[in-house]
């Protein structure tokens, strides 16, 4: 005789948190991918004109205001672009 009744099964905890963490990995990669490639695009020039231009940063002006100038100005695609670049080069 069987340990369970008619139609009901046993649940496979292991199973399932196999699928789940599998899924979430998946999920991470993805946004991993995206906001990568987000962040490649953002980088690349703003337009292909060799044109100079002059900007005043004030003395003790902080990266993200610095990136904010330069992206009103349409030097910079994003300010947090510019941010993260400056960051991760130790600019």
């Amino acid at each position: 005789m069987s340990r369970y009744k008619a139609g009901k099964r046993k649940m496979n905890w292991s199973r399932i948190w196999l699928i789940l963490a599998i899924v979430f990995l998946v999920v991470v990669a993805a946004a991993v991918f995206a906001v990568r490639r987000t962040y490649n695009q953002n980088l690349q020039p703003v337009s292909a004109s060799q044109r100079a231009v002059l900007v005043t940063i004030p003395s003790g002006a902080t990266v993200q205001t610095i990136g904010k100038q330069l992206q009103d100005q349409g030097l910079v695609r994003t300010a947090w672009a510019f941010e993260w670049y400056v960051r991760n080069h130790d600019a």
